[in-house]
């Protein structure tokens, strides 16, 4: 017998073979990629929890807050609510992963330092703090997430403000490290007074507060910050004010957010940030907010129809005072219908049409939700402190000894209208923002199928063509 040995002309084969692996790959990466890039996922919510029992509470207010809640509001893990777990934990099985829900993180030791309506949780550490932070990390895992840090922290601990002595910052770093460290899929926006961008200086202090906060996170987590958070401001203003912080501080890869969940129509006359008469729902969340490059994202940090707190005066040196414009309430995170009433009588919905007028469906029940006192603390299991050799507050900010100006009456500023476009096609761009980012993602999985069929066909060519020479070649050898 006469042994045949073929010679191998099948390198090539295997060579577009490889390719034809590798094109696959890259193009199911692509997909993936775009498809689920959290920067471009819709955004999601969890039930509110006072509604549910505001509804029956106040029927007649019930079609409206039905309206309210189907639009994606922000979750508050905060010390100062009995239930913060349970929240987040509904909140994870009501958002699937390729949604996004917001957490603000609210729980620093002293926090609420200068108003005082707000510290009334069970933190009053660093140890603690950080275990209450790392409870959520855990909870989330590497989920897609948008982070909003400590409303009104940066502004209370720059410019010599109470949160410099309650070591604000420092714990806010701590928190930005362990809430990014490990989920690549988390974006993470600092909450600052806007009354703080209001002079150069003053947005100078809030950068140098931003490069301390930031220091130890995951590069490129920390995004930007958040503008108006609880607050009435409108969105033209806070867009002038975002720009200017961006053009000062040298960073154009920040961004900003803005809370749009009551400030719809507020008069420029008001600077009343405790449950203002001239609330109104605003432009609900998404990430069309006709301020490309500036603006990331309107979001309902705040629940409308939520009390600010007692807004009461104080005659107490330093204490709160408030305008004729703040509605006396109940303790904050409260419903409170009066206000809700008024804030969806001026607001978006009955402005678009989308609902009908409260006006005349005056409450008169007693108030409902969870009291703050209802708060029990839990023994929280610390884990080590973070060490690190990220900038501190003392390297970075100058240390100045002026006080934390007033947040009844910053100074004056100019409040623009929102952009027509804006207010009309807010909700409906979401839902179109949503179609393009799938009609692109289907774009590029058909052109994957496309380069993955021409490439085998030209690999059965090329086989073909082998299998031919291989055939004469055994004839040529046999003969």
């Amino acid at each position: 017998m006469v042994g045949i040995q073929l010679p191998r002309h099948t390198s090539s084969v295997h060579f577009q073979n490889g390719w034809l692996h590798r094109a696959a790959t890259v193009c199911c990466f692509l997909a993936y990629a775009m498809a689920f890039s959290p920067d471009e996922l819709p955004l999601c919510g969890g039930p509110v929890l006072t509604y549910g029992a505001a509804k029956s509470t106040y029927p007649a207010l019930a079609d409206a807050l039905t309206i309210v809640e189907q639009h994606p509001m922000a979750t508050w893990w905060t010390d100062n609510n009995s239930t913060y777990r349970a929240q987040v934990e509904t909140l994870m099985g009501h958002c699937n992963t390729s949604t996004v829900p917001t957490i603000v993180v609210y729980a620093l030791p002293q926090k609420d330092c200068h108003a005082g309506y707000s510290n009334l949780g069970f933190i009053k550490d660093t140890s603690q703090y950080i275990a209450f932070v790392q409870e959520l990390a855990d909870l989330v895992g590497t989920r897609p997430v948008i982070y909003v840090l400590e409303p009104d922290a940066v502004g209370l601990a720059s410019d010599g403000g109470c949160g410099h002595a309650a070591g604000y910052l420092a714990n806010m770093q701590r928190a930005t490290s362990i809430l990014t460290a490990r989920n690549p899929n988390a974006r993470l926006y600092v909450d600052v007074g806007y009354w703080m961008l209001q002079t150069d200086a003053k947005s100078r202090q809030v950068a140098a507060a931003m490069q301390v906060v930031g220091a130890a996170s995951r590069p490129g987590a920390v995004r930007g910050i958040v503008l108006n958070t609880s607050n009435y401001r409108r969105v033209a203003e806070m867009a002038t004010l975002c720009s200017n912080f961006v053009n000062l501080t040298g960073n154009p890869q920040w961004r900003c957010v803005v809370d749009t969940s009551r400030n719809y129509r507020t008069p420029t006359t008001s600077n009343e940030w405790c449950n203002n008469k001239f609330g109104a729902i605003g432009v609900p969340p998404t990430r069309n907010t006709g301020y490309p490059g500036v603006l990331d994202l309107f979001l309902w940090i705040k629940v409308p129809g939520e009390s600010d707190g007692t807004c009461a005066n104080s005659s107490a040196p330093g204490g709160a005072t408030h305008s004729s414009d703040a509605m006396p309430g109940p303790p904050a995170a409260i419903f409170f219908p009066q206000a809700f009433r008024k804030q969806w009588d001026q607001g978006y919905f009955v402005d678009k049409k989308l609902g009908a007028l409260l006006v005349d469906k005056v409450e008169t029940k007693p108030l409902v939700g969870v009291l703050p006192q209802e708060v029990e603390s839990k023994p929280l299991v610390v884990s080590s402190a973070i060490t690190t050799s990220a900038p501190t507050l003392s390297t970075v900010l100058p240390m100045v000894t002026t006080t934390i100006p007033e947040m009844t009456s910053p100074p004056p500023s100019v409040n623009q209208v929102v952009p027509s476009a804006v207010l009309s096609e807010g909700v409906e761009h979401e839902q179109d923002a949503t179609n393009l980012t799938w009609s692109v993602v289907g774009a590029v999985v058909l052109g994957c199928v496309i380069l993955v069929l021409a490439l085998y066909a030209v690999f059965r060519k090329r086989r073909r063509e082998v299998k031919a020479v291989d055939v004469v070649l055994l004839s040529v050898k046999v003969s």
